[in-house]
């Protein structure tokens, strides 16, 4: 008959694989996106969407030699809508061809993920 404490770490070791397959799949179901955008230098840029719950702060966007800012963000697969924060001020993505009305009078950006 197992003790108990065997069981249990049995049951924990268990756990333990299981959310590494988990974490495995959820990568697999995750692709990186670039989000890019022409702003002045010195300017602030940060991307907010649903995929951070509209944190207008969680990622900022680094400035390219090329006069662009950009970040690199692992999505989830679907549709996220998003907007970019220059200066405090929030923009839709000017390259991005789908837009949707966001309830609030305005466009948010839309991009795909398969």
């Amino acid at each position: 008959m197992r003790s108990l404490g065997t069981q249990v770490k049995r049951n924990t070791k268990l756990a333990e694989k299981q959310e590494v397959v988990q974490e495995r799949q959820n990568h697999s179901r995750r692709k990186r996106v670039t989000f890019e955008v022409e702003a002045s230098e010195g300017t602030t840029v940060y991307v907010a969407g649903t995929f951070n719950d509209w944190d207008p702060e969680q990622h900022e966007l680094e400035p390219q030699e090329d006069g662009t800012y950009s970040a690199s963000i692992l999505l989830t697969r679907g549709s996220h809508e998003y907007k970019f924060i220059i200066d405090d001020v929030w923009c839709v993505d000017p390259a991005c061809p789908d837009w949707t009305p966001n309830g609030m009078g305005s466009l948010n950006s839309v991009i795909h993920i398969l």
